[in-house]
């Protein structure tokens, strides 16, 4: 079997054994899957090579078949090939270690966000606006962070960003942002 093939697809190795006199041949691979040799005989190496898997929701399974093609007697053996689903991803550029920080000022910063799946962008704290907070895939958006007039203050004030998955509220990423005081 052919089991937890990775989302993103790839080569595997694979070896066929078989008597020297025996001949046979792959059917019925799915159009995801291909293979170096279809047809052989005796013991062979074989390479398959799976196309990526986009789904975000299932992994795929499929049964293929090897099949003998002499003469006196056949027999069929059944491969089962499963590949694994696409995990969910986004990343926001460019961000230190998540977090950005700004000066008590205030100010914009533009930052892009890369993502696989439709998200939301949520942040609680008045002081800090988003541009945009959702989008289906890719978006620039703009942080904008009001200015910080306490006089005095010795602690930076914090805020956090939460992108999520947006059919389920899944958090994906979450930057903090920092503004210290004047």
């Amino acid at each position: 079997s052919l089991q937890n093939i990775p989302a993103e697809g790839g080569v595997i190795n694979s070896r066929i054994e078989a008597t020297n006199a025996v001949s046979w041949e792959i059917t019925g691979l799915p159009d995801w899957l291909s293979a170096s040799t279809l047809k052989g005989t005796g013991s062979q190496d074989v390479s398959f090579k799976s196309e990526s898997n986009t789904s975000l929701t299932s992994s795929r399974t499929q049964i293929f078949n090897i099949v003998t093609s002499n003469s006196d007697w056949a027999l069929t053996i059944p491969v089962s090939a499963t590949q694994q689903k696409m995990k969910k991803s986004l990343s926001v550029l460019p961000s230190d270690n998540a977090s950005l920080t700004f000066a008590a000022s205030g100010g914009t910063k533009s930052i892009a966000v890369t993502s696989n799946v439709a998200w939301k962008a949520e942040c609680s704290d008045k002081f800090v606006q988003l541009s945009q907070t959702s989008a289906s895939s890719d978006a620039n958006i703009i942080i904008t962070v009001n200015s910080y007039d306490a006089i005095d203050v010795t602690q930076n004030r914090t805020a956090h960003i939460y992108f999520k998955d947006a059919m389920d509220g899944e958090a994906l990423q979450v930057i903090t942002i920092t503004q210290t005081p004047l």
